[in-house]
């Protein structure tokens, strides 16, 4: 892997970007240690967009009700992402590809887990 390291001030730290051939996924690594990195727990999102970029509201639910036949969910906001066309676009193909990897190991895992739980039974 051909390393081409830079230090640019990011937010008052140190931060290493690493080239790396076409041929080769490219390896990252943070000037920020992962326990100063700012870590939330969402489970809503707010999608907003524009000519130029899009905007995630990224939210957790705080409570949903229900009064006269009006469904009201309340949400905490706990952070806001724009990003570049071209970068959501990308962005979303690899969300997309790390969520069907995910979705096909877990759906092998279970049809093994079956598969042992039946063997299981035929034994009894």
């Amino acid at each position: 892997m051909a390393r081409n390291k830079s230090n640019k001030k990011a937010a008052g730290t140190e931060a290493t970007s690493i080239q790396h051939q076409d041929d080769e996924k490219p390896t990252y690594e943070f000037g920020v240690p992962a326990k100063e990195i700012p870590t939330f727990y969402i489970n809503n999102a707010h999608f907003s967009v524009s000519d130029m970029d899009m905007k995630i509201d990224l939210c957790e639910i705080q409570s949903a009700e229900v009064k006269d036949g009006i469904k009201t969910i309340s949400v905490m906001p706990k952070a806001r992402i724009f990003m570049a066309w071209p970068f959501a676009v990308r962005f979303l193909g690899v969300m997309k590809q790390q969520l069907d990897n995910h979705q096909k190991v877990m759906a092998e895992m279970l049809a093994e887990f079956k598969q042992k739980q039946a063997e299981q039974k035929s034994k009894e």
